[in-house]
């Protein structure tokens, strides 16, 4: 659940596009194991370096997460934000309305997922700026790979028919 966009504080060195609470559709029946997360987007190759690429994004986050009196005032932020889209009606979850009381779970390592969006996959620079990035020790790491489409239709991005039941099955979740 989305609980706001281009969100920046004063004396953070981090911008966020998305702040968001993590609550997995089958552990809807406890609003208790919620956690943070924090979604990056990167449209076009141009975005995933430089001064403002992923890079620098996760060594900000990092040095965020590193500073618990920070992360608590961001976590308890995000929570007051999605308190107040459910009271105005603006999140809704269930068939019953919104019975659960969501609270994120603070001792839950936040996670951070990176969005990327038109990458052209005969690019060097995503490779280049991950070769950059070292697993972090205060947050969960995440690409979202789905959103490699964009206006370019790769050829990369074309798979066949056997080709493509390989790759679903990475994804199927009725085993």
């Amino acid at each position: 659940f989305i609980a706001d966009i281009e969100y920046t504080q004063p004396g953070l060195n981090a911008r966020f596009d998305l702040l968001a609470i993590q609550w997995l559709a089958n552990k809807r029946s406890d609003g208790s194991n919620c956690r943070l997360a924090l979604i990056e987007m990167k449209y076009g190759d141009k975005a995933i370096g430089g001064t403002s690429g992923l890079d620098k994004h996760l060594k900000d986050i990092g040095q965020l997460f590193s500073d618990n009196d920070k992360k608590d005032c961001l976590l308890n932020e995000v929570q007051l934000m999605f308190d107040q889209l459910r009271e105005l009606g603006l999140i809704r979850f269930g068939t019953r309305g919104n019975e659960n009381k969501v609270k994120l779970d603070k001792s839950a390592r936040p996670e951070v997922i990176i969005l990327l969006a038109n990458h052209n996959p005969r690019s060097a620079s995503l490779m280049s700026e991950l070769e950059k990035i070292t697993d972090p020790e205060n947050f969960d790491l995440r690409f979202f790979v789905s959103s490699f489409a964009g206006y370019g239709m790769h050829t990369q991005c074309m798979f066949k028919l056997k080709e493509f039941k390989e790759l679903s099955n990475i994804f199927e979740t009725n085993k």
